[in-house]
């Protein structure tokens, strides 16, 4: 009974979550343009590799946010909403780069307007 309870839990957490896309992973972010906006800009962004959708801010003063998020890899579009597993209110629209360890995100963040984060990739520990 224990050992089918272990396995349920593990192929939940492993498997069940899961919707990989090419962003997963720890973003810092490196520059902001414009650089007006990077006092208010995330620090860290994680799109989760466990939790399909999960997008989590870490702002420079150690708070997480976390919201949705979708990625159309083939027309290189990112939106974001407020809360996770839901398409409230559109945090953010736009598009993005992605080559090797680096990425930009353009497009419109509330409260932030136009602007682009330039991130890098942690390295998988």
């Amino acid at each position: 009974m224990l050992a089918t309870a272990c396995g349920v839990t593990y192929w939940a957490a492993n498997y069940n979550n899961r919707n990989p896309t090419e962003l997963d992973g720890v973003w810092d972010v490196a520059s902001v343009d414009p650089p007006s906006a990077a006092d208010r800009s995330p620090a860290v962004v994680f799109f989760e590799y466990n939790r399909a959708g999960m997008v989590v801010f870490k702002s420079k003063a150690g708070k997480y946010q976390t919201h949705q998020f979708e990625v159309d890899s083939n027309q290189h579009i990112l939106r974001m909403w407020q809360r996770w597993l839901t398409q409230d209110r559109q945090l953010f629209e736009g598009s993005f780069a992605h080559a090797g360890s680096q990425l930009d995100v353009t497009g419109r963040l509330e409260n932030l307007g136009e602007l682009t984060l330039h991130l890098i990739r942690r390295p998988n520990r």
